[in-house]
């Protein structure tokens, strides 16, 4: 449900208290066209309907369709692709041209003949491009061809941006009008803050959580091109202004923010805990190549007996673990955590997302220990609550959180997830992501 509209001018944004720097960026590269002209198209259509056209199928219609350039490729974090929004939603718009932001910058309003377009999806999100490929891909629009199907109206123009609790966006299949529109979400940071935005080598995932949120799954996502790359993610909390999409694979959704530029991240108000607590580690297994055995500093991903290991999955990777197909009567496999120190609040606990495909004897459980030396056999493990779920769908995520005794209160603990399987009989495949240890 929203909660608070805002209005971002080209000067200041305001919520309660709350203030912005304009969202139309400017600098020394503003664009040279700062034209008032609006040629003023009849629009047949507002971007809601022509998100509800067939995918897949060129548009033949006589499709006019306007809206206000909301991101661009200015910092780098989009490329060869803008975004348009009315008060129905936003539209991408892919097109083979690069320093799009000299002609459809941020707050420049903009028509699109759609006649000779055509939908298409990646991740789940709709694209508006020239056509599919052999793969299905939407086809960028040809530069040459640009001005066949976008027409510049004036520049700058306000751009409305809803507010919304943390919870009110953590589900992204709920929020499908929200796609692709910008929102600021209240009362946010980061789980690991003080990281670079995204890692040099590739486009990379930054958690973020809500004060006094019941629910997770948040990212920031960043592109290793972006000028902002190097700069690291702020410690405080406070709201966070980006485009809000997702990204699908399988049966997962995972909602994502993408930020024009780090002003679009006000967390100066101080550190904060989740309804779950303080966050004290966390692993959520960005960077790992599908089917490769996960390798992380300080963890130890161990066969104690068979040789069945950890490995990633998915192109949102996770960690999964199985013994079909293995041949192995006897399959123990742990995945442990580097050590933990457990100080500073009253309580601790583990939090997860945990599913499984195709059950049977297979187990995967989680313990706690404060002697880890390399050997899970010969640790003194102790067994935490349950962290499946049992009789949910096959690959059905579900979030887990279980306390963590107080007895290691004050100590160094690692955290281990042994998976119990066999070839005959005990073959299910478990699979964990988003791990975190909280204090509270």
């Amino acid at each position: 449900m929203k909660k608070l509209s805002l209005l971002l001018l080209c000067g200041t944004l305001a919520a309660s208290t709350l203030t912005f720097n304009a969202c139309v960026k400017k600098g020394h590269d503003e664009p040279i066209d700062n034209t008032g002209n609006d040629p003023k198209i009849p629009v047949t259509h507002t971007i809601a309907q022509v998100l509800a056209m067939p995918i897949g199928t060129a548009i033949t219609a006589d499709v006019v369709v306007s809206g206000i350039v909301v991101m661009d490729d200015r910092s780098g974090n989009y490329y060869k692709k803008f975004v348009i929004q009315d008060e129905t939603g936003g539209l991408e718009i892919n097109l083979d041209q690069n320093n799009i932001y000299n002609d459809y910058p941020v707050g420049r309003k903009v028509y699109i003949k759609c006649k000779g377009l055509t939908m298409g999806t990646y991740g789940g999100m709709i694209q508006l491009g020239y056509g599919l490929d052999e793969r299905q891909s939407i086809v960028a629009i040809p530069f040459a061809m640009a001005d066949n199907f976008i027409v510049k109206a004036n520049y700058p123009n306000p751009i409305k941006v809803d507010t919304f609790s943390y919870d009110e966006l953590a589900n992204a299949e709920a929020n499908g009008a929200r796609l692709n529109t910008l929102v600021a979400i209240r009362n946010t940071q980061f789980t690991n803050p003080g990281q670079p935005y995204a890692a040099p080598s590739g486009t990379t995932n930054r958690d973020l959580e809500g004060c006094g949120a019941s629910g997770t799954g948040i990212v920031l996502r960043t592109s290793n091109y972006s000028r902002f790359q190097p700069m690291t993610t702020p410690t405080g909390s406070g709201v966070i202004v980006g485009l809000y999409t997702k990204f699908v694979s399988g049966s997962r959704s995972t909602p994502q923010l993408f930020i024009r530029d780090t002003t679009d991240v006000r967390f100066s108000g101080a550190r904060c805990g989740s309804a779950n607590g303080v966050t004290l580690f966390s692993e959520d297994f960005t960077g790992g190549a599908a089917n490769a055995i996960v390798s992380l500093t300080g963890w130890a991903n161990v066969a104690e007996a068979g040789s069945m290991q950890y490995v990633y999955g998915g192109s949102n990777p996770y960690a999964k673990i199985t013994a079909y197909q293995s041949g192995q009567s006897d399959v123990k496999s742990w995945l442990i955590t580097p050590a933990v120190n457990l100080s500073g609040y009253s309580t601790y606990a583990l939090s997860l997302r945990s599913t499984y495909g195709f059950p049977d004897a297979a187990t995967l459980k989680a313990y706690v220990t404060t002697s880890y030396n390399g050997d899970p056999a010969a640790s003194s493990w102790t067994e935490l609550d349950a962290i499946t779920v049992s009789g949910q769908a096959n690959w059905a995520w579900k979030d887990i959180n279980v306390s963590i005794p107080a007895s290691f209160a004050g100590q160094q603990v690692y955290i281990g997830f042994k998976y119990t399987g066999s070839s005959s009989g005990a073959t299910g495949t478990f699979e964990v992501d988003d791990i975190k240890v909280l204090g509270n």
